[in-house]
């Protein structure tokens, strides 16, 4: 689960050392924070009603390895090896906060902060999703700019505020989490309201420019007759004499709960590793259990025409 977030992390840790300025991925292939800024919905916030923190599981252990989701983001995120004790207690690692500076020699003193706060996800969509869908949100490894470790000072300032009403200390911390909160939103689809989505254009522009490559987007209402994984609406069902291509599989679909495993229709699974590669597996693999499903396909073919490769 944790090769999901290692490769951008490894940058962000290279930068904290040596002191660099702000490059989140660094990829010809890649796109900007401004571009995926453009693509989010503008909603004017409503009035809340009906939010809970408890409608949002989080910190699971979602592959059983004794490490829930707040310890397999401090794993990652430490800039030296840790050392792991029975029931995941993290001895001897270091960390700095992003938004403020603050360096770390044991886990106290560090919150993992939602990127886009869970109230504030509520508030821009999250009210209407099930409670897999927001668990699956809350406990997002999939993607290095949902989750972060950061000072507990700095978090509970920020609490559930948006990119309007709190920016980090410093400016990496700024530059950071701008392009974080625009990149978590359109990965799980959410709105910004006018007020927010000023302040994050505001702030990417007083960034160096660089560009990021994008997580895979999470499609939270998956349809019957099959959907293209990254943008594209869904197909009609073609007769069963009509060749499968790319534009026109109906044997791909997105797993409800975007965790666990696929369902006996589509049963293969398929999921993205650290350096952006769509690698399938089948219910008898070691790693079947071992990974969320961002996609299940009804057997490999399916899953070779989207792109996805088995398991070296």
């Amino acid at each position: 689960m944790r090769t999901h977030r290692a490769r951008a992390l490894l940058i962000v840790t290279l930068l904290l050392l040596t002191g660099h300025v702000f490059v989140p991925v660094a990829a010809s292939t890649g796109t900007t924070a401004a571009t995926t800024l453009a693509k989010l919905r503008v909603v004017a916030e409503p009035q809340r009603v009906g939010y809970d923190r408890e409608l949002f599981p989080h910190w699971l252990d979602q592959d059983a390895d004794s490490c829930d989701a707040r310890a397999e983001v401090l794993l990652e995120e430490s800039l030296k090896a840790v050392r792991k004790s029975a029931g995941c207690r993290l001895h001897n690692g270091s960390w700095k906060s992003i938004y403020d500076g603050v360096s770390y020699s044991t886990p106290t003193g560090l919150d993992i902060d939602h990127v886009v706060a869970l109230a504030e996800a509520w508030d821009s969509g999250a009210s209407t999703w099930s409670q897999q869908d927001r668990s699956a949100f809350a406990n997002d490894l999939g993607s290095p700019w949902s989750l972060v470790a950061v000072s507990a000072r700095s978090n509970r300032m920020k609490s559930d505020l948006d990119a309007a009403d709190w920016q980090p200390s410093t400016k990496y911390g700024r530059c950071w989490l701008a392009t974080a909160t625009v990149i978590t939103k359109w990965r799980w689809s959410l709105s910004v309201d006018p007020a927010e989505r000023e302040a994050l254009l505001r702030q990417i522009r007083a960034c160096p420019a660089s560009r990021v490559n994008l997580p895979l987007k999470i499609n939270l209402t998956p349809s019957p007759t099959g959907v293209d994984l990254e943008t594209k609406t869904p197909t009609p069902m073609p007769s069963d004499s009509s060749p499968p291509t790319p534009g026109n599989d109906v044997r791909v679909k997105v797993s409800p709960s975007h965790q666990g495993n696929c369902p006996t229709t589509h049963p293969v699974k398929g999921n993205i590793n650290s350096t952006g590669e769509r690698i399938y597996h089948l219910p008898t693999s070691t790693y079947y259990t071992r990974t969320r499903a961002e996609s299940c396909f009804s057997d490999t073919t399916a899953a070779e025409i989207y792109g996805f490769r088995p398991p070296r």
